[in-house]
């Protein structure tokens, strides 16, 4: 009966052991995963910051002008036609101190150039170029924005722009 005692308090104590073995080992392992650098979780950036570039002329979306066209298949017949020598060659340059400078070529193929301040209103929805000399600035809103593409609405047409590369 003694070594039966003594036979069952060794397998309990060899339980017991194994048992806090493995929970010291868990424990380790929880403390080094925790252990870990957390990540750095950057701030939004604003409106301003992603506009501050240079924004080349990539597509028109003439839908939205065909609305306020008289003759929309015309309409639709002219941006078409243009909008192969527009795209690439109309910029927009947004530089971080309010300037900016812009080359336009319009619908009649004549290219303009301006250069003045701009500035965001209405919430940052607004985007506001002040071309010098120009007793009025030119609003364009700002239809849809992100690092990689920029729509301004345009005398009803959403002008879209691409970083000049």
């Amino acid at each position: 009966m003694k070594l039966k005692n003594v036979m069952f308090g060794l397998v309990i104590a060899l339980a017991v052991s194994c048992g806090s073995k493995e929970t010291k080992d868990n424990n380790a392992a929880t403390t080094d995963s925790t252990a870990t650098e957390a990540t750095e979780v950057k701030a939004p950036v604003s409106v301003k910051e992603t506009l501050t570039k240079v924004w080349v002329l990539n597509d028109i979306d003439y839908n939205v002008g065909l609305n306020a066209a008289k003759d929309k298949e015309a309409y639709k017949a002219q941006l078409e036609k243009v909008l192969a020598d527009m795209k690439g060659k109309s910029e927009l340059n947004l530089s971080a101190d309010g300037k900016v400078t812009v080359e336009m070529m319009d619908h009649t193929n004549t290219v303009k150039n301006y250069t003045g301040k701009w500035s965001l209103t209405d919430e940052d929805k607004t985007l506001n170029v002040m071309p010098e000399g120009a007793l009025d600035p030119f609003q364009w809103t700002i239809w849809e924005i992100s690092p990689e593409s920029l729509s301004l609405l345009i005398n009803n047409t959403t002008m879209k722009f691409v970083p000049k590369k």
